[in-house]
């Protein structure tokens, strides 16, 4: 499943868009902290090498879910621009970690 889980940024860049989001790999549970304190937990970790403390995630746009702001984990942000594809809208939005490509949010 490239898409799901490619190879390398330019394969995931290559089958579609996508986000990375750098922090520090916490090695007691395994989890990715931002640079806001905020802890990402649940990610696969299949290429990170030992004493390896800077990561990237790569999050898709369609992986990201808008909320009111009350479910964990959460990245804060400001939709600052959207793009209409045809059956559903890409959102921009600017968090403290730089701009994410967030979608699709309903078309309706």
């Amino acid at each position: 499943m490239p898409y799901e889980k490619p190879a390398s940024r330019f394969v995931a860049g290559f089958i579609g868009n996508f986000n990375f989001i750098h922090g520090k790999l916490s090695r007691s549970d395994r989890s990715v902290v931002l640079p806001d304190g905020t802890a990402i937990r649940g990610v696969v970790l299949d290429k990170v090498g030992l004493g390896q403390e800077d990561v990237s995630v790569m999050i898709r746009p369609d992986h990201f879910r808008l909320h009111n702001g009350e479910a964990a984990p959460r990245l804060h942000g400001t939709v600052t621009d959207t793009t209409y594809l045809g059956g559903y809208t890409q959102l921009s939005v600017l968090t403290p970690m730089g701009r994410a490509a967030v979608g699709p949010a309903s078309a309706r």
